[in-house]
């Protein structure tokens, strides 16, 4: 079985004026996959020890925090430590056997009139029919259906109303999306995800990490001393790629948003 780890960076919320490249109106939604028994056998454990090794304990990945110079002193690391440790997550994860998959929406005031309710599920559904799309076409790629390997998605949770909403968004795409529902693989992707408190699941918060290092590539510099181009660069080349060995559209997939 095919875990499919899935997480976001950035709010998914409605913004009457936005900046130009301003962090906040992106939104990123991405997607690790791996097979189980390599998650199992090794991964799990590469990433626990090298958490270990720099803190001296368990703590959860989650680029929102350990990027918070405050936080970081709060909870009594340094910058230099904080760095180090993402320097070396980065390059685990560029050199682990996974496959990268995300969605940037850049997001502009709505052209009509609409809720922030409204807003929020139509970005989300936006979102999540462009990763489930290039999911599941990977997915053929491998020849998941003969395989006779199944999918399994991993959701971090977040609400219990919103995490109704989500599952519906993923089953009706998988049985009813215009591409999603034509591909062979669309049977052997659960269709209903399990939802995951991120502290619960290495998959879930390598997700987070990669969404937030997208997230900052394709924004404006936050002046935090991190530098994420060059730890975008160390994952590059686990994004699908299209036939032609080109990432965009395939691996990342960009889309403009404002409502509908």
């Amino acid at each position: 079985m095919y875990l499919v780890g899935i997480d976001s960076s950035g709010e998914p919320e409605k913004k009457d004026t936005l900046l130009n490249n301003d962090p906040n109106s992106y939104f990123v939604i991405s997607a690790v996959i791996m097979h189980e028994h390599y998650f199992l056998s090794s991964f799990k454990n590469n990433i626990t020890n090298l958490i270990s090794s720099f803190f001296n304990k368990q703590l959860e990945i989650h680029l929102k925090e350990l990027t918070d110079l405050k936080r970081i002193k709060a909870m009594g690391f340094t910058f230099n430590r904080v760095n180090d440790f993402l320097d070396s997550l980065y390059d685990t994860i560029g050199k682990s056997d996974l496959v990268l998959f995300s969605v940037v929406i850049k997001k502009y005031p709505p052209r009509i009139k609409i809720s922030k309710k409204e807003y929020r599920k139509n970005l989300l559904q936006t979102a999540l029919q462009l990763l489930l799309e290039r999911i599941s076409k990977y997915f053929d790629k491998i020849k998941l259906l003969e395989t006779n390997e199944y999918a399994l998605l991993l959701v971090d949770e977040s609400y219990y109303r919103q995490d109704i909403v989500l599952r519906d968004i993923i089953k009706n795409e998988l049985k009813e999306g215009i591409y999603t529902s034509k591909r062979l693989s669309r049977n052997n992707i659960i269709s209903n995800p399990l939802f995951y408190d991120s502290r619960d699941h290495i998959l879930i918060q390598i997700a987070d990490a990669v969404a937030f290092c997208v997230r900052r590539k394709f924004s404006k510099p936050i002046k935090s001393g991190f530098d994420f181009s060059k730890f975008f660069e160390k994952i590059e080349n686990k994004f699908d790629k299209c036939n032609n060995n080109i990432i965009a559209g395939c691996g990342i997939k960009q889309w403009y948003f404002s409502g509908q």
